[in-house]
């Protein structure tokens, strides 16, 4: 995942290959798959919905920051706030506490 944030940022710098990107799209599945067997391996499944809450609220407040600083908040077609991209396309944890909410509710 750092190797494809690297390269999104800082790809025309770099000059890495195209299957770079590749890399980095491996790691998403790859997380969930992990999150979704430590639901069902913990022994309070509401403490860790608290924690991946915990996890989304502290990426989203970087997320919040970084856009504040690079004003990349600003729509470039129509150059208005979009207000929405403070929710962070770059914050995985948001879904991954909705898929949690609703593995409490199918198996509880």
């Amino acid at each position: 995942m750092l190797v494809d944030h690297l390269n999104m940022y800082f790809g025309p710098e770099l000059h890495w290959p195209l299957w770079i990107n590749f890399l980095g799209r491996l790691v998403a599945p790859t997380f969930s798959f992990l999150l979704v067997e430590g639901y069902f391996h913990t022994r309070n499944k509401r403490r860790y919905l608290k924690r991946l809450l915990i996890g989304a609220l502290v990426v989203g407040i970087g997320n919040i920051v970084y856009d504040l600083l690079t004003k990349s908040y600003i729509d470039p077609f129509d150059h208005q706030p979009n207000y929405l991209l403070f929710l962070g396309p770059h914050n995985i944890f948001y879904p991954v506490h909705l898929w949690i909410i609703y593995l409490i509710k199918a198996f509880v």
